[in-house]
């Protein structure tokens, strides 16, 4: 290790009897995350077990996971919301409202499309078409207008990575 990487503290675990764990570390031109754990026979301290992690893969680790977040977020509104409607389809079939019931399906259904086909004209990815729609209705829900324009649409994504960052830049939008 010293030869490699003369600076690393690699001693400082075995002087200190002590775990270094999340320590940045500089190696070259990369930032590394490392831990240093003291490896100990008995008493006797004999040697360190010592691990390291590129900076930049865990940043995009911890970005996806932010996306991975606020997509949840998303999907417990739309349940929520989901659960609202089925509330109220229910107890107009329990009072046998049978015109507004099929009048507030047929509400529901325009809704719905009316939704998709706007965001579908921009957005040709279903996950992130799906995501869009959910943070829009929030939106429009806390009377926020949104209105969606362009002169093109955005381009489908092949790698979950993308679509993860996407959803975290709208997320935080």
């Amino acid at each position: 290790m010293n030869d490699v990487w003369p600076k690393f503290p690699i001693s400082e675990p075995l002087g200190h009897d002590r775990k270094v764990l999340d320590d940045l570390q500089v190696f070259q031109d990369t930032q590394m995350i490392t831990n240093r754990i003291p490896v100990k026979v008995g008493n006797e301290t004999v040697g360190a077990l010592v691990t390291f992690r590129n900076r930049n893969e865990l940043d995009k680790a911890l970005e996806r996971l932010s996306g991975v977040e606020h997509y949840a977020q998303a999907l417990r509104f739309q349940t929520h919301e989901f659960m609202n409607k089925l509330h109220v389809i229910g107890a107009m079939v329990h009072t046998k409202s049978f015109e507004e019931l099929r009048e507030y399906v047929d509400y529901l259904s325009e809704q719905y499309n009316a939704g998709i086909n706007e965001i579908a004209t921009y957005v040709k990815d279903i996950t992130l078409a799906g995501y869009v729609a959910n943070q829009i209705d929030r939106l429009e829900k806390a009377d926020v207008n949104v209105t969606l324009s362009g002169n093109g649409g955005w381009p489908v994504f092949t790698e979950p990575r993308h679509i993860d960052r996407w959803i975290t830049i709208i997320g935080n939008a």
